[in-house]
């Protein structure tokens, strides 16, 4: 996952002027640490994905989605933008604010995942929060880089349990709580919710 990954294609102008960069061109000490962020993580799915942690006895199957999901979302949220006019030359401090939530939960899930791989109880109220803030900073991470309809069909998916008890016919759904979504999207690991198997492809393929 190199910054060429995340530069994507121009956004065509709404005034025919012409394609608009869709991502930032940061310089100075911020345009390094992304630069170093961006080679980091490639060196590192590199080893992993070349099985090198095993071979030094470093077990990261599984507790490797967030790790890597971490690095992702730093990078996203420093180089794309929220929208076609916003500016290309500097970070707002709302991206700052969800880069660090996105990295945050992340983080705490890699920490945990061992404790969670053993049984999931009940999120604390802490993991609740984090596991909302990561459901909410994918979302819109998905905007900027797949476009509305994708995250359309995303929130679809975490909404439809939530109405689900109201809806009418075999449309209805058992309810849900707060717990038990945030237990699914966030703290399952395995093979669901957002550090499930598709996301092991995804950190694990150029």
């Amino acid at each position: 996952m190199t910054e060429d990954h995340l530069s994507g294609h121009g956004w065509a102008a709404s005034d025919g002027s012409g394609p608009v960069e869709r991502t930032r061109r940061l310089t100075g000490p911020l345009g390094a640490i992304v630069r170093w962020v961006s080679i980091g993580l490639t060196l590192y799915i590199m080893l992993y994905v070349g099985t090198l942690f095993d071979v030094a006895g470093i077990q990261l199957y599984g507790r490797h989605r967030p790790l890597a999901y971490a690095g992702v979302l730093f990078l996203l949220f420093m180089k794309f933008p929220a929208t076609r006019k916003s500016s290309r030359d500097h970070v707002p401090w709302y991206d700052f604010l969800l880069a660090a939530a996105g990295v945050v939960a992340s983080l705490y899930s890699f920490a945990s995942w061992d404790k969670w791989a053993v049984g999931v109880g009940l999120p604390t109220p802490f993991e609740q929060a984090l596991g909302v803030a990561l459901v909410l900073v994918t979302l819109e991470g998905s905007r900027r880089i797949l476009g509305i309809a994708f995250t359309i069909v995303g929130l679809a998916f975490v909404v439809y349990p939530i109405v689900g008890p109201y809806l009418p016919g075999i449309l209805a759904t058992r309810p849900y709580t707060l717990s038990g979504l945030v237990q699914f999207f966030y703290l399952a690991g395995g093979g669901s919710g957002i550090f499930g198997s598709a996301m092991e492809i995804f950190t694990s393929t150029g």
